[in-house]
């Protein structure tokens, strides 16, 4: 298990995003690297992107995204200029609400809530 240690609480490290601007290309690139074969995600509706995932261990993963070519929205991941690379990573708490600010003051960014749709049709929110 993996722990960011910002300012005075620890989060756990949940995933980390890996950006390629083809889904197909990153899928190939990461299970040429690693070995494993990630599996499709889904898409995220109204933010321009796709997934496919790829377990690291305990609850811990490997997201690649790419840009989603059926939305009209572009994510800011994946801009004019965009190359492939690890874009972000995000954490996971068992008190993230009280953290939220910390982490915002600290990193610059704020948390965001997004919403998955599975090839199976389920949601998934997070």
């Amino acid at each position: 298990m993996i722990w960011l240690i910002m300012g005075i609480f620890m989060l756990q490290l949940d995933h980390i995003i890996y950006g390629s601007l083809d889904l197909e290309l990153g899928f190939e690139f990461v299970e040429a690297l690693t070995g494993v074969k990630p599996v499709y995600g889904g898409i995220h509706p109204g933010q321009g992107t796709r997934n496919a995932l790829m377990s690291l261990n305990n609850r811990q993963y490997l997201e690649i995204m790419s840009p989603d070519s059926q939305q009209s929205v572009v994510s800011p991941f994946f801009g004019e200029n965009a190359t492939a690379g690890i874009k972000t990573w995000a954490v996971g708490s068992s008190d993230l609400n009280r953290q939220a600010d910390d982490v915002q003051v600290q990193s610059g960014q704020g948390a965001m809530n997004a919403q998955l749709d599975t090839p199976q049709g389920e949601v998934e929110v997070f």
